[in-house]
């Protein structure tokens, strides 16, 4: 991955920056081995933070454009219903407090 400059920054390069995570990490959980959707999406999250940022500081503001950051999109994250305990199980955890 190479260096980009802050005035560099646009979609495609964010687009390129998630293509290289998709090939380069994998996840920490056992047994899943590509990196998450929901990671993805708090990358994209945290450069949109950053780029903001940057339009309202006095120092920064001059290389980045409310264009840019509005051309960087959120990526689909996929949905993943959680189990939840039965109610034997709630309340066999119950009874095994007591």
């Amino acid at each position: 991955m190479q260096r980009v400059q802050l005035q560099q920054v646009n979609h495609r390069k964010v687009q390129e920056f998630l293509d290289w995570l998709k090939a380069n990490h994998t996840s920490h959980k056992t047994g899943v081995n590509e990196i998450s959707s929901r990671t993805i999406s708090n990358y994209v999250r945290k450069i949109h933070s950053f780029l903001d940022w940057c339009l309202e500081d006095e120092e920064y503001s001059q290389f980045v454009k409310l264009q840019t950051i509005k051309g960087i999109k959120m990526p689909h994250v996929e949905q993943f219903v959680k189990e939840v305990f039965t109610d034997e199980e709630i309340e066999s955890l119950l009874l095994s407090i007591l």
